[in-house]
C-alpha cells in the first residue's frame, strides 16, 4: 500500500493493493496500471449466544457508513433492526458496536472507505479515502493487524463488527453478514456474488477464473 517516489524511476515492476491516482500517473507518463488480483471486502461480526445456524445479519449502505462514522453505536439501533428478519431482529442486544480496525495501512480499509464515501455524503466529507489505518472521526474500538488479526478480533469479541476479505472470513469461521441492495435485493458475500460484480464491470472470467484484461 506504501510506495516510495524514489523507486519509481528505477523500478521496472511494483504491485500495490491501492490504485495510483490520475495526478500521480500523470507524473510518470510511461507507468502503467493494470489490474491484477480481486478479493472481496465482507463485513464481519459477532453478537452474543448467535446461533451458527441463524439467518445472518443484514445491512445496507446508509447503515454501514452510519456505523463507521459513529453515527450508530448500538446492536438494536432501529437502523440495524428495521433490516433484519424479525428472529434477528428480536435477538439484537443493547450493547454497544465494538468496532475492528486495521492499524496497518491496507488496501481493504481503502477498498471499504471508498464504498462508503460512495454511499453517503456525510462519510465522504467527514472520512478522506485512503489506505491509512486512522479514521475520523476517531471511532472507538479495536485496531488488528493484517485480515487475520481482524476476524481473529471480531471473533474473540462479543458485540464486534469489523471487515477483511472473504477468504480469511471463511478460513476463520467468523459470522459474514450479508447486504441489502438499493433494489431490494439481498446479496449474500460469497465467490459467485464477487464474480458477478466484477462481471457487471467488464471483466470477464474464464473456465479457470482467470481474468483476460
Amino acid at each position: 500500500c506504501n510506495w516510495d517516489e524514489k523507486v519509481v524511476p528505477y523500478a521496472d515492476f511494483a504491485s500495490s493493493e491501492v490504485p495510483l491516482s490520475p495526478s500521480d500517473l500523470g507524473r510518470w507518463p510511461d507507468l502503467l496500471q493494470l489490474p491484477t488480483v480481486a478479493a472481496g471486502i465482507v463485513i464481519i461480526y459477532q453478537l452474543p449466544d448467535y446461533d451458527p445456524y441463524a439467518p445472518p445479519l443484514v445491512l445496507d449502505r446508509p447503515t454501514l457508513a452510519a456505523i463507521f462514522a459513529g453515527n450508530i453505536t448500538w446492536w438494536d439501533d432501529p437502523s440495524i433492526q428495521a433490516l433484519q428478519s424479525e428472529w434477528v431482529a428480536s435477538r439484537l442486544p443493547h450493547m454497544t458496536i465494538t468496532l475492528v480496525t486495521r492499524k496497518d495501512p491496507a488496501g481493504a480499509t481503502y477498498t471499504l472507505k471508498s464504498f462508503l464515501a460512495k454511499s453517503s455524503p456525510a462519510f465522504a466529507s467527514s472520512t478522506p479515502v485512503s489506505s491509512s489505518p486512522s479514521w475520523l472521526p476517531l471511532i472507538p474500538g479495536m485496531r488488528q493487524t493484517g485480515n487475520s488479526g481482524v476476524a481473529v478480533g471480531v471473533k474473540a469479541t462479543v458485540g464486534s463488527l469489523g471487515y477483511c476479505d472473504l477468504h480469511t472470513a471463511k478460513r476463520l469461521g467468523v459470522h459474514i453478514g450479508d447486504f441489502l441492495q438499493e433494489s431490494g435485493a439481498v446479496v449474500k458475500a460469497e465467490r459467485a456474488s464477487i464474480e458477478y460484480a466484477m462481471f457487471e464491470r467488464g471483466v470477464q472470467l474464464d473456465v479457470n477464473n482467470q481474468a483476460d484484461l
